[in-house]
């Protein structure tokens, strides 16, 4: 049985945190796929209504806008939060604890595709980069879905399968990760960005490494030579490990220098 087809969701009670468009995709993916579904938010109802209103049939999917029900959450056998929601949300963390699987939009997603995933990681440059492969890889003929410009959940919906998907991985995305498994890892960097999320750097670097945890001698990993936190990572990575710098790379490792423009 491949990891793509291990969940199912027919005739499950399945409750999805936040009516963005991310949310809208996911509670439009499981009701296709038998799934009952509320769409809940902590925000305005008319502003939730008419957001979602031609996104999705709301006479089969319940939309539950303004303080969370409890209710909801116990009834439901399944939770997934949608980009963009924090994922130590209280009632979450009581649903956890109450033994109900919460899922993050990365993890279900990595449940349905088999297509290989080629993750960036890291602070800045994710969206710049994830363009760029696109671009490199559609040039070679290949066909690409990328979610540096729209939710990620999207590509479930769509009838067509890619080549590649090549996706952009947040810290907040990875917490909590157990399945996703990309073919390939570019690490670019990791800045003190987000530690009004995180309480120290340490805890911040511990959730982006998430992205790694499921490598094996199959995978890629392409990790910033220059960056001492990222470059120290590979040294327990059981990948095929290359590195990338602005400066001479040391004898005996992999990868490639770029100056000027050049790559050498």
């Amino acid at each position: 049985l491949s990891m793509a087809v291990s969940l199912s969701v027919k005739g499950r009670n399945c409750v999805v945190v936040g009516a963005n468009a991310s949310g809208a995709a996911l509670a439009k993916f499981l009701f296709k796929k038998g799934a009952q579904v509320a769409l809940v938010d902590g925000g305005n109802f008319d502003a939730a209504q008419a957001f979602l209103s031609d996104k999705l049939d709301l006479t089969k999917i319940r939309l539950e806008v303004g303080e969370f029900n409890p209710q909801t959450f116990e009834q439901s056998t399944l939770i997934v939060v949608a980009q963009g929601i924090p994922l130590d949300l209280k009632i979450l963390e009581v649903a956890r604890n109450a033994g109900i699987p919460v899922y993050s939009e990365l993890e279900l997603f990595s449940l349905f595709v088999e297509e290989p995933i080629i993750a960036v990681a890291g602070t800045n440059g994710k969206s710049t980069t994830a363009y760029i492969l696109k671009t490199f890889l559609e040039a070679a003929g290949k066909t690409v879905f990328s979610n540096y410009n729209q939710p990620l959940s999207e590509y479930l919906n769509q009838s067509k399968t890619v080549d590649y998907l090549v996706l952009t991985t947040n810290s907040f995305q990875l917490e909590g990760l157990q399945h996703f498994k990309p073919k390939m890892v570019l690490f670019l960097n990791l800045t003190e960005d987000h530690l009004n999320r995180y309480p120290n750097f340490e805890t911040y670097l511990a959730a982006n490494r998430e992205v790694l945890k499921n490598l094996d001698a199959e995978s890629i990993c392409v990790l910033n030579a220059q960056d001492p936190h990222i470059a120290a990572l590979s040294a327990h990575l059981p990948s095929k490990n290359l590195f990338f710098s602005t400066q001479a790379l040391p004898e005996g490792i992999d990868g490639g220098r770029v100056q000027k423009n050049e790559l050498t």
